[in-house]
């Protein structure tokens, strides 16, 4: 029993410690990178190309923002995330300056998520049903009694 209990609970938090590796990025995150040795004004000026999903063709990134970063002569580069679809993809970047093309960046690995604030929150009567209930109805559908057995609220979770 004891053997069993503690490979359960290394099984448990190698699973749960590799399922959290995984980077995820919304509609509120921005891609960032470090162009190295090179000054802010000269990474400012450039343009960027994502390829995503290991795509032959990149595309133009926009929003670009470089600041100085440690050391001072590197450039920190953000930029604003392209469309996504909801699921896992890779990015890497490249930086083009006068025609020339970099090599492309290290591959980023990410799950894109779409995040939905919750809106109408209110509070409404709990459904008060009991076992053995009876429900019945006049209307117009011609229903004329209907019984429930066993009909339960189950509390949420």
């Amino acid at each position: 029993m004891r053997f069993t209990t503690l490979a359960f609970l290394a099984a448990f938090l190698f699973i749960s410690t590799h399922a959290s590796a995984q980077t995820t990025a919304t509609t509120g995150n921005k891609f960032q990178w470090t162009e190295v040795g090179q000054s802010v004004a000269i990474a400012q000026a450039a343009t960027y190309n994502v390829y995503v999903d290991s795509a032959t063709t990149g595309t133009a990134l926009t929003g670009i923002a470089c600041v100085a970063g440690t050391p001072a002569s590197n450039a920190v580069c953000t930029s604003n995330l392209p469309a996504f679809t909801v699921g896992p993809h890779t990015a890497a970047v490249s930086q083009l300056i006068g025609g020339a093309e970099s090599a492309k960046s290290n591959t980023l690995a990410f799950s894109f998520v779409v995040v939905v604030q919750p809106t109408l929150l209110q509070i409404v009567k709990a459904a008060l049903f009991h076992s053995g209930g009876v429900l019945t109805h006049r209307g117009r559908v011609g229903l004329k009694k209907v019984q429930m057995r066993d009909l339960r609220v189950i509390p949420a979770s």
